[in-house]
């Protein structure tokens, strides 16, 4: 019994897919995730201080 050219064609498509999700399965089990390293609070406007920002206007001219 001969197996034709597509049987194991497709087999061997199969086994690089499976080989394809094995790796894929270890890269996502072992990458860091870096999300957990952010914190929210670095960059709450709450320290906001509007006299930081006020306009100094000494240097004008009037007319």
């Amino acid at each position: 019994m001969k197996t034709s050219k597509l049987v194991k064609f497709l087999a061997f498509i199969g086994a690089l897919t499976i080989i394809g999700v094995i790796v894929f399965a270890i890269y996502k089990f072992m990458k860091p995730d870096y999300l957990d390293e952010y914190d929210d609070n670095d960059y709450d406007d709450d320290d906001f201080d509007e006299e930081d920002f006020e306009i100094d206007t000494d240097f004008v001219e009037e007319n």
